[in-house]
């Protein structure tokens, strides 16, 4: 009898996952749509905001030393995903989502943002160097001229790559924290590879 019941049981089971997952899929993946959506475009802002700015030439926006807010993109992101995906820790037991969908719709996402910021240092990095060596060959220019170095002047504004690290680890640290709550006790692997790469200088 106890067999049959354990058989019966996990057989209802089985059936109840086959109806339920796909749905949750659908959830996770809508939810990872609209937090993600123009993401990319948004993480290549920093850049914009950044780049090609010199000391005196900066606007008040641009020119602060350090960055001590996050950019409003990873605001909204965050506060579209916490609509959806409240803190688990504050809810109740039995109205929490399911703990395995969180850390997807974490991972996914948070796999998703590292890759935006990722190709938009690697266009930063890529920027700085081809300022730098336009110093350079203006210098050597106008050494051998015998002249004032003015295009080295004019090529001595930088990309604005140290400003865009201060940003973007602003931001990440943002993502960290707030994503760590609606995580409660689960780990997020992708959420934990993200943190990692601040902490190692986004290199």
């Amino acid at each position: 009898m106890v067999v049959l019941i354990f058989f019966f049981s996990s057989e209802k089971t089985k059936v109840l996952h086959a109806l339920i997952d796909p749905l949750w899929s659908l959830f996770e993946q809508g939810v990872v749509r609209v937090c993600t959506a123009n993401l990319s475009t948004n993480v290549e802002t920093i850049a914009r905001n950044y780049r090609f700015h010199n000391t005196s030439a900066m606007s008040s926006k641009t020119s602060k030393t350090n960055a001590t807010e996050p950019s409003p993109y990873i605001e909204v992101l965050v506060a579209t995903l916490t609509v959806h995906v409240p803190d688990q820790a504050d809810m109740d037991p039995h109205s929490a989502l399911d703990e395995t969908v969180v850390v997807r719709v974490v991972g996914e996402i948070s796999t998703r943002y590292r890759a935006a910021v990722a190709r938009m240092l690697e266009g930063a990095r890529k920027t700085e160097q081809s300022l730098q060596r336009m110093k350079k060959t203006a210098g050597n220019i106008a050494q051998m001229a015998g002249q004032s170095n003015r295009l080295g002047s004019a090529a001595s504004s930088s990309g604005g790559l140290s400003k865009i690290l201060e940003q973007v680890a602003c931001d990440i640290g943002f993502y960290v924290d707030k994503t760590k709550g609606m995580l409660g006790k689960a780990t997020c692997a992708e959420l934990a590879s993200l943190e990692a790469w601040l902490t190692g200088g986004l290199v």
